[in-house]
């Protein structure tokens, strides 16, 4: 009996073989990665493809997002997670202490905030939130 194989009510079943495609360290490294091209050669001229590229009808009146972002200082724990993974770098970390003895983050500039709430969702602790900005701040 192999190790691939199982008894069911006496019937012998095989169990398919199964490859797995690992890479090597040398298919990683030779690994590379090319941007598409904005231009292409259209019957023996260049055209550029951003020319073509549709705006929205409402781009006018979209106005973007902003933000205002709250750090409660005395229950953040320093993890840092804000800090690292806010898409805009509106956070640093502070060298000064909490109550628990923990550096909080800090906002540095506030205008960058798109009120993306990225910054919530990340922190264990609920110690940081954003509200949308209004006009007149």
């Amino acid at each position: 009996m192999t190790q691939n194989s199982c008894d069911v009510k006496k019937k012998r079943f095989m169990r398919p073989q199964v490859k797995q495609a690992f890479l090597s360290v040398d298919t990683v490294s030779s690994f590379s990665y090319t941007a598409p091209s904005r231009m292409i050669l259209f019957a023996g001229e260049k055209i550029d493809l951003m020319k073509y590229w549709r705006k929205p009808l409402d781009l006018e009146s979209i106005k973007a997002s902003r933000g205002r972002v709250i750090v409660i200082a005395d229950r953040c724990k320093g993890c840092g997670f804000c800090v690292e993974y806010c898409p805009r770098d509106v956070l640093a970390m502070s060298s000064a202490f909490n109550v628990r003895g923990y550096h909080t983050p800090v906002v540095l500039n506030e205008s960058k905030c798109v009120n993306c709430h990225f910054c919530e969702d990340l922190c264990p602790e609920f110690a940081i939130f954003s509200l949308e900005a209004t006009e007149a701040e």
